[in-house]
């Protein structure tokens, strides 16, 4: 195969190496904000969120994700045929960075919010007379540690 039969006019060498950079940010839909918001504030607050809290969650972890996108920076090589490969091969390298992760925003968000404090104390203290019913002569260890 004649490499030249694969130019444009003016459009330079078809094979050789190329930079590349791939920038790329999820954006969460409406029902999988809600789905990872409800699920956190049911571990954190034992309760579902709001459409409130849904709609401000969304909001705001698009905007993070925004600020924070997967990355691809590498290079591709491009060889004249040979062999099976009559069109010729391609090969990409490079690095791929993740991009925003929600867990963390959702935690964040989930304790924000007013009614955490609330549910915290509520479930440390039930916690300590749990292990105090189970042993009342255990006060030390359950105070110490």
């Amino acid at each position: 195969m004649d490499p030249s039969l694969y130019r444009t006019e003016g459009s330079g060498p078809k094979y050789g190496t190329q930079a590349q950079k791939d920038s790329r940010v999820t954006q969460y839909s409406g029902s999988s904000a809600a789905q990872q918001i409800s699920d956190e504030m049911e571990r954190r607050l034992g309760r579902r969120a709001t459409q409130s809290e849904i709609d401000a969650y969304t909001a705001g972890v698009n905007a993070a994700a925004k600020k924070e996108p997967s990355v691809f920076t590498g290079s591709t090589t491009t060889t004249a045929p040979k062999g099976k490969n009559t069109l010729g091969s391609t090969a990409t390298t490079g690095t791929q960075t993740t991009g925003f992760d929600p867990t963390m925003f959702a935690r964040n968000f989930a304790m924000s919010r007013p009614d955490y404090a609330e549910s915290f104390a509520a479930n440390t203290f039930l916690g300590l007379v749990e292990k105090l019913l189970k042993d009342p002569n255990a006060i030390g260890n359950v105070v110490g540690g």
